[in-house]
């Protein structure tokens, strides 16, 4: 049986091997922040996509 996270993760996968142990890339559709901080993180992370 496949949990509801391992199907989520595969389906959102985007590079690497979707193994124990390995670092995977994922595809992020909606993210919830608590307040204006949330942008400049949001900001930040975008430079690594």
């Amino acid at each position: 049986m496949v949990s509801i996270a391992k199907k989520i993760l595969q389906d959102h996968l985007k590079e690497g091997k979707y193994e124990l142990g390995e670092e995977i890339g994922i595809l992020i559709d909606h993210t919830l922040t608590q307040d204006a901080t949330g942008t400049m993180a949001y900001l930040g992370l975008y430079l690594f996509y």
